[in-house]
């Protein structure tokens, strides 16, 4: 049988450094915390005490943590993870914090005290060195979104990428002046898709103007303020890239109470492939995200990290796809 000392050994450490990095309650370079969990691997070696689930018949529960309202999109992503434990046989439980700080922390103090075995983060107001701090300690995962520099398990999709290719489409019908409608809030999600459509217009030869980027609210009652903020321009934009469905949506409404022909003066693309992407004319171009899938992978990582010596701690990039519809067409000329 693999002893601990048989790990120190293989890694080339003491057995104070295995038991610190099993423990996480010490100082260890990543570098050797890579060779730690690499002996592990090779040797098969199962600590008698990990810290981890060992009982099979008790069931192992989880924490799904919302920072506000339930979106459509996180419907599909809760009916992966509802799936997903199921299957694995784990007890979930709901909580949202409503934007409250500190009604986060409560139920994250609730995580330390050993109240849930696994927590669910579909997005979250923590910082970097919160997040650091908790994971030593606690099973947590990020669903959708991420957070700079924490290295916590992460489901997503690679939003930069997502982004440069609806802009790089938006480009290939003929548009030079493009807008980008964000919000001002900075999360990760938002800041990689404006990353996204600054380098698509770099590669394409196009400069950046910050004039055609847009920081508002995730509401449709502002629309007609912000098209009257661009069509103020001397170059209106052309096509508009949209950080998600609902303002996209928003915006069109907005174009087509102004008689403007969306495909055909205008383009208009969309983020997130959600109902209201095709709940009325025209259907939006957009980037779809696949919600359920990433609900059902971060269950069945968490679970192992819960299960599990090695744990995975990083991002993990599901595929996405751009379907063009009729929002979108070849500019005239």
């Amino acid at each position: 049988m693999t002893t601990i000392r048989d790990v120190a050994e293989y890694a080339h450490v003491s057995v104070a450094t295995v038991s610190r990095v099993l423990k996480k309650n010490g100082p260890v370079s990543p570098e050797t915390e890579a060779r730690v969990y690499e002996a592990i691997e090779k040797l098969g070696y199962l600590p008698p005490h990990s810290g981890k689930k060992s009982n099979e018949n008790k069931k192992l529960s989880v924490l799904v943590l919302f920072p506000n309202s339930i979106r459509s999109m996180h419907s599909e992503m809760l009916s992966g993870i509802r799936d997903a434990a199921k299957e694995e046989g784990i007890l979930l439980y709901y909580a949202v914090c409503d934007n409250d700080v500190q009604l986060e922390e409560s139920y994250v103090n609730e995580l330390r005290r050993g109240m849930f075995d696994g927590l669910v983060f579909m997005g979250t107001f923590l910082q970097v060195n919160d997040l650091l701090q908790l994971k030593k300690t606690c099973q947590i995962a990020l669903c959708g979104e991420y957070v700079e520099g924490a290295k916590v398990l992460s489901v997503t999709v690679d939003y930069e990428q997502a982004a440069y290719d609806a802009v790089s489409h938006l480009i290939s019908l003929g548009h030079k002046k493009i807008a980008i409608i964000t919000t001002h809030q900075r999360v990760w999600s938002s800041v990689q898709k404006e990353n996204g459509y600054r380098k698509a217009l770099l590669d394409h030869g196009l400069p950046v103007e910050d004039e055609y980027l847009f920081y508002g609210r995730f509401t449709s009652n502002n629309s007609r303020y912000i098209l009257n903020y661009f069509e103020s321009m001397d170059e209106p934009p052309t096509a508009y890239f949209c950080i998600s469905d609902d303002i996209a949506r928003s915006i069109c409404n907005c174009l087509m109470e102004r008689n403007y022909e969306i495909g055909n003066e205008l383009s208009v693309c969309g983020f997130d492939d959600s109902e209201s992407s095709t709940s009325a004319y025209p259907r939006l171009t957009t980037v779809n995200q696949p919600f359920y899938d990433i609900g059902f992978k971060v269950i069945g990582l968490l679970k192992n990290n819960m299960t599990s010596v090695l744990e995975h701690n990083e991002m993990c990039y599901l595929p996405h796809k751009l379907y063009i519809r009729e929002s979108t067409s070849q500019k005239e000329v």
